[in-house]
């Protein structure tokens, strides 16, 4: 069944997976080495239209065609800090796609994918922040099936600008398509792979002085501030993207004041204090001079 590619493409070797799960596949060779590639289609000998368990577990043959697991990934990418990396070949030409973070989410989450910033010549064409479909579990924003329509499995979302478990020689977007490289029509080779870096430096940490007022203190002290893009509490999962903000979270709030505007239960602009899970009506935070402590 096909043949194996570690032997005919680039460098690769297989190495025990130091999260003993099993062996891994290294890519040894691409900008420095060092990527585990958990994804790869190019002899089109396995069928990638398969259901959420096995998305989940994973199939194929790290000799040939496969996909790692999604639980594997997740896990992975929970436990260190990623970059992800996309090499593409059509039509004899190749390319590549750079995301400078990369975190997918638990199941609970539904395997929600986080990127970094992109850069690379194959074009953005990962939608970020979106949940994992396949044509049982249907996850996507469309008003219809992705996976069904599009023949595959992905993190789609009114479907979708790349397709990499599409049907292997399809054409018109139902194949393994990159929009930005090969357009409308499936791609000849693609490979997912991540790497390890290091994690970004905490910033604008807040730090709060003594309380008084009558809202109650509703603040996180020495905590640094997460975006849905940076998620720097200390949660397990990223209080930003679960309440809809961007604040200096704990795990994760008694205050949210940008969150989502008019929401309740917790995603709303609320002060827990004063509004319980509520959302407030109005905000202004604002400082004012005062003379700097005397050093004694």
């Amino acid at each position: 069944m096909g043949y194996d590619v570690t032997k005919t493409f680039r460098p690769y070797e297989i190495i025990e997976g130091s999260d003993g799960q099993g062996p891994i596949l290294c890519d040894t060779h691409t900008d420095g080495g060092g990527w585990i590639v958990f994804q790869r289609r190019t002899t089109g000998d396995v069928d990638f239209y398969r259901d959420w368990t096995e998305y989940r577990e994973g199939f194929g043959s790290m000799s040939g065609d496969f996909w790692m697991g999604n639980e594997r990934i997740h896990q992975l990418s929970s436990e260190k800090a990623y970059e992800l990396r996309v090499d593409l070949r059509y039509q004899g030409k190749e390319t590549f796609a750079v995301y400078e973070s990369f975190i997918i989410e638990s199941e609970a989450d539904l395997y929600k994918i986080k990127l970094g910033t992109y850069h690379g010549t194959a074009g953005n064409n990962m939608h970020n922040l979106q949940a994992f479909s396949t044509f049982d579990r249907d996850n996507d924003k469309s008003t219809f099936n992705c996976a069904i329509s599009w023949h595959g499995a992905w993190w789609y979302e009114k479907c979708h600008r790349s397709n990499l478990n599409g049907q292997w020689g399809a054409t018109n977007n139902r194949g393994p398509r990159w929009e930005g490289f090969s357009g409308t029509n499936p791609v000849t080779f693609s490979e997912m792979k991540i790497r390890r870096v290091p994690r970004p430096q905490v910033g604008y940490k807040i730090k709060l002085g003594t309380y008084h007022g009558t809202a109650g203190n509703n603040m996180h002290n020495l905590q640094a501030f997460s975006t849905f893009d940076r998620d720097n509490d200390k949660s397990t999962f990223n209080c930003a993207i679960s309440w809809h903000g961007a604040w200096w979270y704990e795990k994760c709030h008694r205050s949210n004041l940008n969150g989502q505007w008019g929401a309740t239960n917790n995603r709303g602009p609320r002060w827990e204090g004063f509004s319980g899970t509520n959302p407030v009506t109005f905000s202004e935070m604002k400082i004012r001079r005062v003379p700097r402590p005397q050093v004694g």
